[in-house]
């Protein structure tokens, strides 16, 4: 092995090493940032049942609307923030595979990763191994990115609820 080649390859290890590292992190902090915004939302919500509970009409109705407009915008922040770690996510991974590929082989752990989820199925050390059918309709990113969105159509719900009652209150009196 030239000299050079020797030197790329060492290069290319420790990139790899820190680019599983920033991989690791990332992914800490996606599921991080997922739990804090499913809980404001769950909080939120909350709040809205205890306002609907304890308050006359029209006051929890203008709150409800105000809650509504909030987790709206919550879900509309959640959701970026969602396709964004999945982008960071997809990068990282890809340069994984790159530097396997090109300095790397035989490692191919990502490669096989890679394989194993689209294809369901990977030859590892000469046994084949199958993903089970269960896992494989939805990646993981996909459910993170399906969260905001059911939450969303939720405050919409509430959001509707809340402005009709407001609009029964003016027009019919009760």
């Amino acid at each position: 092995m030239a000299e050079s080649t020797k030197e790329q390859r060492q290069f290319a290890i420790e990139a790899y090493k820190v680019l599983v590292s920033v991989m690791t992190h990332e992914e800490t902090l996606v599921w991080r940032r997922n739990e804090f915004l499913f809980a404001a939302n769950g909080g939120l919500m909350t709040i809205l049942g205890l306002v609907l509970t304890t308050l006359d009409r029209p006051t929890s109705s203008w709150v409800g609307v105000f809650l509504s407009l909030g987790g709206v915008a919550l879900c509309i922040l959640w959701a970026y923030v969602a396709f964004r770690g999945r982008a960071f996510h997809d990068h990282w991974y890809d340069q994984l595979i790159a530097l396997e590929k090109e300095y790397l082989a035989p490692v191919e752990v990502f490669g096989k990763a890679e394989t194993y989820f689209k294809d369901g199925h990977v030859l590892m050390a000469g046994e084949e191994r199958r993903l089970d059918w269960k896992a494989r309709p939805l990646k993981i990113h996909s459910v993170i990115i399906l969260l905001p969105i059911l939450f969303l159509i939720g405050w919409l719900v509430f959001l509707k609820v809340s402005l009709i009652s407001l609009i029964v209150y003016f027009v019919v009196g009760w």
